[in-house]
């Protein structure tokens, strides 16, 4: 029987602050992150999110083969609702486009996060690991980290022992899929995009390399 699976679910929550400065004296900034309230008799929790989106995931063709690790932001607002929802790591449209709408019902189900006591808009990003159209015994073959460290090897040969980074850039793609916040597979797939003469693209990697703490990458580093 085929079936849809979800694992490794992940919230991160941020939110820039800075210090005040009131006499010279630099007070204190205490942040506090939103908290997913479902009911008002059940506490907050990860697990408590990850059970609202499995039970609310609408999918129309279970069937289909999907899997990857799909990255969401939003914005939990100063009044507990939910809005600006962005993809930053695709499964497929329609596992997107599901995942999505568990989320959007969430609204109103948050405390919001507070700055000093202050209710504050806060950017949320969850990260899920999903498969669809597999039993579950092909699913236990289903690793994403041994399948993302071999293809991140594959594409290190391609792009330094072959010079072909186009088909290394394939490989640094189905990475991203499965382990999209390895940061040195943005690394590598930017030097594919240069090497390629796609240089907007190069940035935006060697931008998101350094948000995961890579070091600074410049395109004039590189002939």
């Amino acid at each position: 029987m085929k079936k849809i699976f979800f694992f490794l679910f992940c919230i991160v929550s941020s939110y820039v602050v800075t210090g005040q400065e009131v006499n010279n004296e630099l007070l204190e900034v205490k942040v506090i992150p939103p908290k997913f309230v479902p009911e008002a008799s059940q506490p907050s929790s990860t697990a408590a999110l990850y059970a609202f989106v499995r039970h609310h995931f609408s999918y129309n063709t279970p069937e289909l083969i999907n899997f990857g690790t799909a990255v969401i932001r939003f914005t939990v607002t100063e009044n507990g609702q939910v809005e600006n929802f962005q993809v930053t790591n695709s499964v497929s449209w329609e596992v997107d486009k599901a995942l999505q709408y568990a989320l959007k019902q969430t609204s109103g189900m948050w405390l919001p996060g507070s700055n000093n006591g202050k209710p504050v808009a806060m950017e949320q990003e969850i990260t899920m690991k999903v498969v669809t159209g597999l039993s579950e015994k092909a699913l236990e073959k289903m690793d994403f980290d041994a399948r993302g460290k071999d293809k991140f090897q594959r594409g290190n040969e391609l792009l330094f022992d072959k010079n072909a980074p186009r088909r290394a850039l394939h490989k640094f793609n189905y990475v991203v899929r499965l382990l999209p916040k390895e940061k040195n597979t943005y690394y590598l797939r930017g030097l594919c995009y240069h090497k390629l003469g796609q240089n907007e693209k190069a940035e935006k990697d060697w931008e998101y390399y350094r948000e995961l703490g890579g070091l600074d990458m410049q395109l004039s580093n590189y002939p």
